[in-house]
């Protein structure tokens, strides 16, 4: 049984990503790169508007037909780049990456015929740095608890900081700060990558609030 219909941009976008060549992508120069983004943009766009018909268009392609293991229908960037590229073993890891290029590029509205000339301006790690952090900032959404309001009195004060110590370092997955926070009543230790949407300070702030009405509810706080 045949599928819903695609539209005749979607089949262009594929046929541009079949015949223009990809070798570009992986070359370590940045400005070589930017103009070789432009068809699987298309092709991510015309999947984004065209929906989930769209994308299960691309990935019934002979191409991912053959893969052990298919990207996720909501990883609709990957696909883009996975199609274009078609990637070999040790170029897989790479694709994240680009994909991040495009969804930045699309969440700022970037016209296809600007694109090469707007990633020179903008840079492959500011793309990345803002997708992570939108990202970051939807896990957060969807994990911390509500905000309520404290009524006055309900919250004991918060005690007193012994110790706070913040240090950054580069790891595979970019700068993280690891914070240490010692106080009375025991200790923290956690990481936090510099990608997150919100600044250390507000994370921190939002740690204490949380801890207070832990606090609050059980007469005592959880490390």
């Amino acid at each position: 049984m045949a599928g819903p219909p695609v539209s005749s941009a979607l089949y262009q976008a594929l046929s541009d990503c079949r015949s223009k060549s990809a070798s570009q992508l992986l070359l370590p120069s940045w400005k070589a790169k930017v103009g070789s983004f432009v068809p699987p943009y298309r092709l991510y766009s015309e999947m984004v508007s065209g929906g989930v018909a769209a994308v299960r268009h691309v990935l019934d392609d002979d191409y991912f037909k053959h893969r052990k293991r298919l990207p996720s229908v909501k990883k609709i960037a990957l696909i883009a780049i996975a199609f274009f590229l078609r990637p070999a073993p040790e170029e897989q890891s790479a694709c994240s990456d680009y994909a991040c290029v495009l969804e930045h590029a699309y969440a700022q509205h970037v016209a296809h015929d600007e694109l090469a000339e707007w990633l020179l301006r903008t840079g492959f790690n500011a793309c990345k740095e803002a997708v992570r952090a939108k990202r970051m900032s939807e896990k957060l959404a969807r994990t911390s608890p509500p905000h309520v309001e404290a009524l006055p009195g309900s919250v004991e004060a918060v005690p007193e900081l012994s110790s706070l110590e913040v240090t950054s370092h580069d790891t595979e997955r970019g700068v993280e700060h690891a914070v240490k926070f010692q106080c009375p009543l025991g200790l923290i230790e956690l990481i936090a990558p510099k990608s997150n949407a919100a600044r250390l300070p507000e994370l921190l702030r939002q740690l204490a609030d949380h801890l207070e009405r832990t606090a609050s509810q059980n007469g005592e706080y959880d490390a």
